[in-house]
């Protein structure tokens, strides 16, 4: 989506108001809106990632374009002007979140992830001793899902919130890991720069709860 000239912020109101007037004008439309629901159950109850909604947009287009053709075919009357308000009202509240919550992962959304896509291949590539494999695999998560503020950290940064810290920490469990996983492999250079990170972030991390 980041590289088409559209994006869900245009795309989401206009597919909402095409579902309320599929609903509205009686339009047989059961295939496409049982895809919706089956996609969405799994994708609100455990995937954590913008990129696994990708999957919705086939689904979605055509009730986005279907708004469209109505906003081009029916100039007379208010009907026009009543749909307009409600995709500005709708492209507004999508575009500003109630909370930071909204936009921000959080420690058990990382994990999530690690735990789901990580750590069974590095539990097998420790027991098979198969350091360098470890390595690779914990550097391709940390360049993968690690926030370009950790990346980036300032010295005697403290973390502001809980929720921040947590990351911080969790991401200190992980660059501690990778130290281990290198020294290991007998690069020892590297495992001293991984846990001069780790300890970096867990200093950040470390506020009073």
């Amino acid at each position: 989506m980041s590289i088409a000239f559209f994006n869900f912020l245009l795309l989401t109101p206009l597919a909402l108001i095409g579902l309320f007037l599929a609903f509205n004008m009686k339009i047989k439309a059961a295939p496409v809106l049982i895809m919706i629901i089956v996609q969405l159950i799994p994708l609100l109850g455990f995937l954590v990632l913008s990129r696994h909604r990708v999957a919705l947009i086939p689904v979605l287009i055509p009730f986005a374009a279907f708004t469209i053709t109505e906003l081009a075919g029916s100039w007379k009357g208010g009907k026009n002007i009543k749909i307009i308000m409600v995709l500005v009202i709708l492209t507004g509240w999508s575009a500003s979140p109630n909370n930071e919550d909204t936009v921000t992962l959080s420690k058990l959304d990382y994990g999530t992830i690690y735990n789901m896509y990580y750590l069974e291949s590095l539990k097998k590539y420790s027991d098979k001793l198969e350091w360098r494999e470890a390595t690779l695999l914990l550097e391709d998560f940390i360049d993968s899902y690690e926030p370009r503020s950790l990346k980036n950290i300032k010295p005697f940064y403290i973390c502001k919130h809980m929720k921040e810290a947590e990351v911080y920490l969790f991401f200190s469990q992980i660059h501690s890991l990778q130290s281990q996983a290198l020294l290991q492999a007998g690069d020892t250079e590297s495992a001293t720069e991984e846990e001069q990170i780790s300890s970096r972030l867990k200093e950040a991390g470390s506020i009073n709860h």
